[in-house]
């Protein structure tokens, strides 16, 4: 029910190399604002990649970056990071957690998605912790990967009505159920260390966004 961890995922200069991918992400997109929130949460959160369109619900647009007026260049090595990341964690999760990635599968064919294009967004935080919640996610599963710069003490996912707190450890990856209430304990930033998260997974919106786009209808 509450998926499962992998220690020391990658060799180390893989994870730092993907990890400080997760922080350009973070650096460079503005944070969400959950307007009417469902859970208390702080933090940074930010997306990349697909959403469902905020103005048009029934189409998708890409996250912004925090300088709207970016040269093509410049943006163009952001969207090769995001999407090198986001890949990245999904092939891993594909290899090592299969039964996490069939919900993704099964929507990829259904709007005949090509293999290469990521689904929806990448989520990246940094020093981010939330209460006890459900994701309204069309995603059987979401996927993380964990990066420390420095030490960071505490911060549990917490899966309250398992009675299950999982220690976090930089270059982990782990996977949750998204309608099982989850959460995280507060952080022990104490030592200077900063802890960035990363998720993948499939919102309502956005599935309902994609699959109008391709002439699907529930």
């Amino acid at each position: 029910m509450v998926g499962a961890v992998i220690r020391n995922a990658a060799k180390k200069n893989v994870a730092n190399h993907f990890g400080y991918k997760m922080k350009l992400a973070v650096d460079a997109h503005p944070k969400i604002n959950h307007g009417q929130k469902t859970h208390a949460d702080s933090g940074k959160l930010v997306g990349h990649g697909t959403h469902a369109n905020f103005l048009d619900p029934s189409s998708t647009s890409s996250y912004v970056y925090k300088e709207r007026n970016l040269n093509p260049e410049a943006q163009k090595i952001y969207n090769q990071d995001g999407d090198s990341f986001g890949q990245w964690l999904y092939e891993n999760a594909e290899e090592h957690l299969p039964w996490s990635m069939l919900s993704y599968e099964s929507f990829k064919q259904k709007v005949n998605l090509s293999d290469d294009k990521l689904i929806g967004a990448v989520f990246c935080a940094e020093n981010y912790e939330a209460a006890g919640h459900r994701d309204n996610d069309r995603s059987e599963f979401a996927v993380g990967f964990v990066f420390e710069i420095g030490l960071v003490k505490e911060g549990y996912f917490i899966y309250p009505e398992y009675g299950v707190a999982i220690k976090m450890t930089s270059n982990s990856i782990w996977c949750w159920q998204t309608q099982a209430v989850h959460g995280t304990a507060k952080l022990d930033l104490s030592e200077g260390g900063v802890r960035y998260t990363s998720a993948i997974t499939l919102t309502e919106k956005t599935a309902k966004a994609i699959e109008k786009e391709a002439g699907i209808e529930n």
